[in-house]
Formats: structure tokens, C-alpha cells, sequence
């Protein structure tokens, strides 16, 4: 369940996607296993694919919307453009080597607020990335805790600035905290974002997402940091109820219809609005509701049961509590009902004509 939206949009686009299972245990931000992952995938590879272009998405919140051809199209223009055959895609939230970057982006008369490298999204030759990732890795620990990110900063600021480029632009890549139309707000603007910059566009009965800073149409979408976690929102078959809705998952309904409904995601996103009671206090949070495993669902169900299960009894007793003190208040036994209604309890189970029970 964790990677339906990139399932879905992937499997509609490519038709096929390699899932590069990175560690069971591996934990954000400490992802240089991931980058080994990609090194052995690309070592893996024929000597005759080495110009191949390998495209490399986090496939916990990432989306796919373009065709085939599109991202090839934007790929080739960005690497003619920019000289480069490995491009990330940029955020606009620093994470370290902000000078660095801003210092590359003036020198580039980069403009723009999406000029920090975020290792979300990337696309490269297969000869440059066998490079990138060697040279990068080689003599890492096994257990090097440095974030992914941070350590492909480095390696493109410092060491191999000749082999990197950033999608300046977001012609190919966005990586996004809110989208207006679909899900915006404050945790989106207080990450570097310009309110209303990256929006839903409907005409002529077609629908995108556009960066209106650049103008560009991206096809390549990584929803980081909270953007990817539910938000409370109104519910998409009965607004007049709030529902938790997630940012992956609402970009492939509202862009892939046909892959939203194939991967069954409205029916999982019909039971999630089941299952969600924003409104009501609760003992676990449901921000991760659209990404989270099999059993952390179920554990949560089972809670639930539970919480049910306690509240009835307290309710029986509270009513039992209550009764009592009616009686009490009318100076009546409370046994005495007891008393009466016991005997006739007793006699419904007798066996006819004998005295057993």
C-alpha cells in the first residue's frame, strides 16, 4: 500500500518499473543505502546500454504524469541545455550548502526559488552515474549515517560539478509542498514556496499542474518532507464531512483517472474516509494514513476495536451507576429488582416436568 500513487502513475506511463528494495530498516534521513541500491543497479547493467538514460524517484512520494516521450523530450533539452548527464530535480528549501547553491544558482542568473538539490528525484546517463555513484561512495561505511541528500550536495558542489545540473526550472521535475486547487497551505509557504506558484490548471477539459514562477509544465512530481502526509480536507463524496486526503494521491485521481480507478485507489481512498474521524479526538494520528503498511493499518483498526469495546462497557456501567442512584433517590432497594427479576430468570431454564436446570 505505501507505493500505490507511484505504482499507479508509473505502471500507466512505462508500463513496467524496477522497485529497488534499498533495506528493510533503513531509516530517513539516513539513506546511503539507497544510493548503493542505484550504484548496484547501474553496475548491473549491459556495457551497450552505458547512453542509456536511467530514471531514479523515491518511490514512497513520488508521481509520474507524463508519457514516455515527454520526459525523454525534457530530458535530452536539459542535457543539451545545460551540458550535464545527471540532473536532480531542485527544492526550495535548504537543507546545507545553502550559500553553495544560491552562489551557483546567481552564477547562473537563476532566478527562480527552486535552486537546492533534493536526491528525491534523478535522471542521468548510465556511464555518468557509474561515475557519480563510485567516485561518491567509495570508501563510505556501510552504515554511513550522512543523509543521501547531503552527501550528493557535496559531491555535486565540490567534487563532480562537471557531471551534475539541477532542473532549475522544474521542466522535468517539481518537488512540491502544496499544489493550489488540490492541497495548499502554510506547511507548503513556510518551506520556501510562493503561495499560489504551483497550481491545478483546467481548460478545454484537460487538466495539469503548472509552476506559474517558471511557467513550466512539470510531469515528474516528489511530494516531500509533510506535503506527502494526509490532510484534513473535505471529503471528496460528501464535502459536508472532513476526510483525510493526501497530495500523491489526489494528483493521479484528478491526472490519471484510469490509473486511480485500475490500482483501486478510490476504493482504498473510500475506505480511508470510512475509517477517519479527524474530528474526534484520537490517541494515534492519522497523518500517515495514506502511507503506511498492512499491519500499522490493522493495528490501528484493532485499537479502535478496543477504544469501542472500553467505551461500551463504560457506558454500561455508567448506566448501571445511574439506575442505582434512582432507586437510591426513591427510597427504593436496588436489590429489590434484582430480587424480582432473578427468580424469573431462574425459572425460564428449568426443564418441564422435573426440577433440572
Amino acid at each position: 500500500m505505501i507505493q500505490s500513487a507511484v505504482f499507479a502513475s508509473t505502471s500507466m506511463v512505462f508500463g513496467e518499473m524496477a522497485l529497488l528494495d534499498y533495506g528493510r530498516g533503513a531509516e530517513w534521513p539516513r539513506l546511503t543505502v539507497k544510493l548503493r541500491a542505484y550504484r548496484d543497479y547501474v553496475e548491473r547493467m549491459l556495457d551497450s546500454q552505458l547512453c542509456d538514460f536511467v530514471l531514479f524517484l523515491d518511490a514512497y512520494d513520488a508521481v509520474v504524469t507524463g508519457t514516455e516521450r515527454e520526459i525523454m523530450d525534457r530530458v535530452l533539452a536539459l542535457e543539451a541545455r545545460t551540458g550535464k548527464p545527471i540532473l536532480f530535480g531542485a527544492e526550495t528549501a535548504p537543507d546545507k550548502y545553502q550559500e553553495a547553491f544560491e552562489d551557483l544558482a546567481k552564477a547562473q542568473n537563476v532566478s527562480t526559488p527552486w535552486r537546492y538539490l533534493n536526491s528525491g528525484l534523478m535522471v542521468g546517463r548510465v556511464w555518468a552515474l557509474r561515475i557519480f555513484l563510485r567516485e561518491m561512495l567509495h570508501d563510505r561505511p556501510k552504515e554511513d549515517p550522512t543523509p543521501d541528500q547531503v552527501l550528493c550536495a557535496n559531491f555535486s558542489l565540490f567534487r563532480r560539478p562537471d557531471l551534475v545540473g539541477l532542473d532549475y526550472d522544474t521542466e522535468l521535475f517539481l518537488n512540491a509542498f502544496g499544489i493550489e486547487g488540490i492541497l495548499d497551505g502554510a506547511w507548503a509557504w513556510e518551506r520556501g514556496q510562493p503561495r499560489g506558484s504551483v497550481a491545478l490548471v483546467e481548460s478545454g477539459g484537460k487538466r495539469w499542474i503548472e509552476n506559474k514562477v517558471t511557467r513550466r509544465r512539470p510531469v515528474v512530481f516528489h511530494f516531500l518532507g509533510s506535503a506527502k502526509f494526509s490532510k484534513r480536507a473535505p471529503c471528496l463524496k460528501n464535502p459536508w464531512f472532513i476526510c483525510y486526503r493526501s497530495l500523491p494521491f489526489e494528483v493521479v485521481r484528478l491526472l490519471l483517472p484510469e490509473a486511480y480507478a485500475g490500482w483501486r485507489l478510490d476504493t482504498m481512498q473510500d475506505l480511508f474516509d470510512d475509517l477517519s474521524t479527524p474530528w474526534l479526538p484520537r490517541w494515534n494520528g492519522d497523518d500517515y494514513l495514506h502511507f503506511q503498511r498492512t499491519w500499522s493499518l490493522l493495528q490501528k483498526m484493532k485499537l479502535r476495536e478496543r477504544i469501542i469495546s472500553y467505551l461500551v462497557l463504560l457506558d454500561v456501567a455508567f448506566l448501571a451507576a445511574f439506575a442505582w442512584h434512582r432507586f437510591r433517590q426513591r427510597g427504593q432497594d436496588p436489590m429489590a429488582w434484582c430480587n424480582w427479576c432473578l427468580p424469573r430468570f431462574r425459572l425460564r431454564h428449568l426443564k418441564t416436568d422435573t426440577c433440572d436446570v
